[in-house]
């Protein structure tokens, strides 16, 4: 399912469909819905302290603007070819970040609140 990857803190189930867990912890935060995206970079800030990272290493990101995307129930959805995405349990991520590039060419980015950054710092 998934290309080659730099991963951190990160455990991503293949029977479970791409569901995301904490190695740390093991709680359960998200799933990769999409299959063939052009690039995937998740961050989660696990309510344990973990930092749990996902990049893939294929792509080619604009990371000069956002670009936004509406997340309706945990669920990221394409605005222009209206796939699935990604779903973040919000109940068990204290933050998140996200960069991704829809096999359509879409692409949509979230990055960590100051707050976040400024947190993580800190306890690091």
């Amino acid at each position: 399912m998934h290309r080659e990857a730099y991963r951190r803190n990160i455990r991503i189930g293949r029977q479970n469909y791409g569901q995301v867990f904490c190695t740390q912890c093991g709680e359960r935060l998200g799933r990769i819905i999409l299959r063939d995206y052009k690039y995937l970079f998740l961050v989660y800030l696990c309510k344990c302290g973990a930092e749990v990272v996902y990049r893939t290493e294929e792509g080619n990101p604009d990371t000069t603007e956002n670009y936004y995307i509406d997340i309706i129930n945990g669920v990221a959805v394409c605005r222009r070819c209206k796939k699935e995405l990604f779903y973040i349990d919000r109940n068990k991520v204290v933050n998140y970040a996200f960069h991704i590039i829809c096999s359509c060419g879409k692409q949509y980015n979230n990055r960590l609140p100051e707050r976040s950054r400024q947190l993580r710092i800190k306890e690091g």
